[in-house]
């Protein structure tokens, strides 16, 4: 990791975390930089501390109106959120089980109880459990419990309890069946970005990819039976091969483009994101959006509609000329225009009598009377009100400078020292079948 910059270049920084734990104080830090500031040394303070990282790359109010909208919303959400203090949290589970690590933003009191300073919804914690010895004689569900013990923003104090039973199975065709792929793929990435702390990157990534071949080698030889020649997968884990691509993809695990800053911010990311958000920035999900209407919704309890347009693959092999695309990446929409867009869809969305008109990146999405533009700006709403972080909407034209933005999150696309997620399925089935 040293050739990447990761590391801290002191130990100042991790010394003030660990005074600071003990009296409960949490550090979160914001990034406003423009040139290399050794955030591989900060980030101890809010690792440790159980604080927060938020990163505003070449920052400028003026300048910058995307990133400076961002820091607003963002600082916005930081003040009102929900927030525990002086938290405590400790794992149980079955008799046979044991916690092999933790990851996340934490202070380990113990190797079954973490302090969190600082608590809120918009963080999480990862815990790789090991069957270490025969569970209990007919035992047929796994247990484990998580006690959380904090002070409320009112000096209440309270606890909270998770408990979650799982069956117990002695067949392997059973445990993958009922694997949770984002647990797993969630999981991975946030040991490969500890591993990015003590190995090198080429390690990193070739630990991510073990993951995905040794998971279906096994697959194929004990439960499929080796006979077909293609790749076999479970159901469970039938989009591995897909994620793994992506993981490789990320700012954190890709094997240049990037600053140091940018991937200790990505690596932050990996650890105190929620599945659900980190997912949408590992895989972002494409929508075609020129043609929203009524048919793509469903009634709601408040009597109006939920727009539910088709998924599409993150390729730019779906996207058109003639047509509007928005890419959901969990921390952002990015709203692609074609070049060919008729008139009447420019005029009904974005107000503007022709393609030329459109501004060549633009924040924010313009409210226009037309039936189109409402229900692009619901399906938008909609979007945003399943997730607890702000996400700025960004328009970019086809012909924008900028329009990499959005281009470099189409995971299935070849890039730079990429391969495209065809290649990538060729050479995990070479692997898998070896």
């Amino acid at each position: 990791a040293k050739d990447l910059n990761l590391t801290p270049n002191t130990d100042f920084y991790k010394k003030l975390a660990l005074d600071c734990t003990p009296i409960h104080i949490a550090i979160d830090l914001f990034s406003f930089g423009s040139r290399c500031l050794d955030t591989a040394s900060l980030t101890c303070l809010p690792k440790i501390t159980s604080g927060q990282m938020f990163y505003f790359n070449n920052f400028h109010m003026k300048n910058n109106p995307i990133e400076a909208e961002r820091f607003r919303k963002d600082f916005k959400r930081y003040l009102e959120r929900s927030i525990g203090f002086e938290g405590v949290m400790r794992l149980r589970c079955t008799s046979g089980l044991a916690i092999e690590t933790f990851y996340g933003n934490y202070f380990a009191r113990a190797s079954d109880l973490l302090a969190f300073s600082n608590s809120n919804p918009d963080t999480s914690v990862g815990i790789h459990m090991t069957v270490e010895d025969q569970l209990p004689r007919g035992c047929q569900v796994a247990c484990f419990q998580v006690a959380v013990l904090y002070t409320s923003p009112k000096g209440d104090r309270r606890i909270r309890v998770h408990t979650l039973g799982l069956p117990v199975t002695n067949t392997l065709s059973q445990l993958y069946t009922g694997l949770d792929e984002h647990a797993v793929v969630s999981l991975v990435a946030k040991m490969a970005a500890d591993r990015l702390l003590s190995a090198s990157l080429v390690d990193a990534r070739e630990a991510i990819v073990n993951a995905c071949t040794n998971s279906l080698a096994q697959f194929r030889k004990q439960v499929s039976g080796g006979q077909s020649s293609g790749l076999t997968a479970p159901s469970s884990l039938s989009l591995l091969p897909l994620h793994t691509l992506a993981l490789l993809k990320l700012p954190a695990f890709r094997l240049s483009g990037f600053e140091p800053d940018e991937r200790i911010y990505c690596m932050q990311l990996i650890r105190q994101l929620p599945i659900y958000v980190f997912m949408l920035m590992l895989y972002p999900r494409l929508y075609a959006i020129h043609d929203l209407g009524e048919e793509q919704g469903v009634p709601n309890r408040s009597g109006g509609l939920d727009y539910r347009p088709s998924i599409m693959h993150a390729s730019s092999e779906h996207l058109s000329k003639a047509g509007v695309f928005l890419l959901d990446t969990g921390l952002a929409l990015l709203v692609w225009v074609g070049s060919q867009l008729p008139m009447q869809v420019c005029l009904d969305m974005f107000g503007a009598a022709n393609f030329q008109s459109i501004p060549d990146i633009q924040l924010g999405m313009p409210s226009v009377e037309s039936t189109l533009s409402e229900t692009v700006r619901t399906f938008i709403r909609q979007l945003l009100a399943r997730r607890a972080n702000h996400a700025p909407v960004i328009i970019i034209r086809e012909d924008s400078k900028s329009r990499h933005l959005f281009l470099r999150n189409l995971v299935d696309d070849r890039s730079d020292n990429a391969t495209s997620y065809y290649e990538f399925l060729l050479y995990i089935q070479k692997q898998v079948s070896s």
